[in-house]
């Protein structure tokens, strides 16, 4: 455990992530398939449109557009806020996540959207990299989806998420900690390659809940696929 002390990590600031993610699994352990849907990459003809169309002998997953840009499916049973009423279709309904605060040292970054996955049930002990027991189930869910369900080619980018409880040091670092101890696993326990897997910590640029900064669906390890 590092105490924000002890931290020798230092930065000007941290791009918020752009994706809009799709929430899998805040108590539920999310499916191979669940994640595979949500990373899958947007056709090019819905890229300005809603997603999330079924493919056979799959359930649709209903994605937010994206509010910030990278489209990130957060795979969470947890219900979010309401967002503000505006006009739907009747064909879509999507789901409008409020803007991120802007918080000490947390940038806006512009990037072309990409398909992600939030995955709150990966957790880790108190101010620590130490993965849960709990939090097994989802990695090797996640690491046979990475593995079997994308070429060996694609790339991925594992980002560490933590609420806005401390300081922007401590938090770009231990989020950081928390990315690399995901991708520790995904390549020592299921096979994958270490180049295919990038790490970034976030600390808490780019809220999952920005009406509740320090609320635990905050605290939460994004996965990005960056071949989309």
């Amino acid at each position: 455990m590092k105490s924000a002390a002890g931290l020798s990590f230092f930065t000007l600031g941290c791009a918020m992530s752009l994706a809009a993610p799709v929430a899998l699994g805040q108590s539920a352990t999310p499916s191979q398939q669940d994640i595979t849907n949500a990373l899958r990459p947007i056709p090019q003809a819905l890229a300005g449109g809603h997603q999330g169309l079924p493919t056979p002998g799959t359930s649709p997953i209903t994605q937010s557009p994206p509010p910030r840009q990278v489209t990130h499916t957060s795979l969470s049973s947890m219900p979010e806020a309401a967002p503000a009423p505006r006009p739907r279709s009747p064909a879509a309904a999507p789901v409008v996540s409020m803007p991120a605060p802007q918080l000490p040292g947390c940038m806006a970054a512009a990037n072309e959207p990409m398909p992600a996955a939030s995955l709150p049930s990966i957790t880790f002990e108190f101010g620590s990299a130490q993965l849960r027991p709990e939090s097994m189930a989802t990695l090797n869910n996640l690491g046979k989806a990475l593995k079997e369900d994308f070429p060996a080619s694609n790339a991925f980018v594992i980002e560490g998420h933590t609420d806005a409880a401390g300081t922007f040091a401590y938090n770009q670092e231990l989020s950081r900690q928390r990315a690399e101890a995901v991708k520790d696993y995904l390549v020592q326990q299921m096979g994958l390659k270490p180049d295919q897997l990038q790490v970034d910590g976030m600390g808490y640029c780019g809220l999952a809940n920005p009406a509740d900064p320090r609320g635990a669906e905050n605290r939460r390890v994004v996965v990005v696929n960056k071949a989309a």
